[in-house]
């Protein structure tokens, strides 16, 4: 009966912590979805209230290719190849998810 009650009580616990790390993982990722949602949207309305900031493309591209550099991150590492990295297990460095959410950013603010 001990050895039932011990193994009932670690399962608990267990269920517990799983619980709490997935509600901090998803409260994280509806967080982060919820802010490239609004970004989105803003840096499109903006685009069409400035249609000027059109002309501004090449410099938002400029600005792109410095921030990898910056952070030493392949160019060649696009979404397209992040998701393949992902699928075929490789290393994927962390930095490439701000990379993406600020390039795609730029990208729709002035494009």
């Amino acid at each position: 009966m001990k050895e039932h009650l011990q193994s009932t009580s670690q399962y608990c616990k267990s269920f517990i912590r799983w619980w709490i790390l997935a509600f901090i993982v998803g409260l994280s990722c509806g967080l982060a979805g919820t802010l490239f949602h609004l970004c989105i949207h803003y840096a499109t309305h903006w685009r069409e209230q400035f249609p000027w900031l059109l002309y501004l493309l090449p410099l938002g591209g400029l600005t792109i290719i410095l921030l990898y550099h910056a952070l030493q991150q392949s160019s060649h590492l696009g979404t397209d190849n992040l998701f393949t990295s992902i699928l075929r297990r490789t290393h994927v460095p962390g930095s490439m998810g701000p990379l993406i959410f600020i390039g795609t950013f730029i990208t729709h603010l002035l494009g």
